[in-house]
């Protein structure tokens, strides 16, 4: 079982998170230096149920209000199930570690971190399940979405397209590590080198069955030219 760290204020003090808070995928940016950053839990007993191993929880939300005030520092796990990856392409067979700041510039929150867990996925050649250790590390930027105006055309710059949008009064720290799992996937994994994969006739697993295909049938257009190759086969 995994446990979870929590340190600074107490179970009943997290930033009220807004429901409706939602953000867009960014990628990664230069890193800027935090301010004085308050050490936070990531789960926070909810007002009205009692503390202890019956409480229930909630996700530890980024609000800028918090913010406004100073940074925001965690260092949590989480156990395969708690995250959502929206996807059956994998799964997550370990807990999910991960560290890191946020902070507020201006009007973006800086997020900057890193996470490491273990999945398992499909071998790209047989589909049989394998596991692979994953990490990351993230260094993020997130703008209120009430920055971009209407229907307005707006000119946007190089530098602003590894920039999230994020609405509302902040963000969940879950949404953020989800995220950065899917960006950190590999394009690729086999089980091993010498794997043969499925069989593209019969869909045979090659590495554990013979192929039950047939003798390969001739194109009807290619006839002629295999009956030429018969009769011209040296002895």
């Amino acid at each position: 079982m995994c446990t979870f760290l929590v340190q600074g204020r107490g179970a009943g003090t997290s930033p009220r998170a807004d429901a409706g808070a939602r953000f867009v995928p960014v990628h990664r940016l230069a890193l800027t230096s935090p301010r004085e950053p308050l050490t936070v839990p990531l789960f926070a007993a909810e007002a009205g149920f009692a503390r202890g191993s019956g409480a229930r929880r909630t996700p530890m939300f980024i609000a800028v209000q918090e913010l406004e005030q100073r940074g925001l520092r965690f260092s949590q796990d989480f156990e395969p199930g708690m995250l959502d990856f929206r996807t059956r392409e994998f799964r997550q067979v370990a807990c999910l570690h991960t560290e890191g700041e946020a902070t507020l510039l201006g009007n973006e929150i800086h997020v900057v971190g890193r996470l490491a867990t273990r999945l398992e996925l499909a071998c790209a050649r047989c589909l049989e399940p394998v596991e692979r250790n994953l990490s990351t590390e993230f260094d993020l930027f997130y703008r209120p979405i009430s920055r971009i105006g209407g229907e307005e055309e707006e000119a946007v710059g190089e530098k602003d397209l590894d920039v999230g949008f994020y609405t509302g009064s902040g963000l969940f720290l879950a949404d953020i590590l989800a995220e950065q799992v899917h960006l950190a996937l590999p394009m690729k994994v086999v089980c091993r080198e010498e794997c043969q994969g499925l069989c593209p006739g019969c869909g045979a697993n090659r590495n554990r069955e013979r192929c039950r295909c047939g003798p390969a049938a001739v194109d009807p257009r290619l006839a002629p030219l295999a009956e030429w190759a018969a009769k011209h086969k040296k002895p």
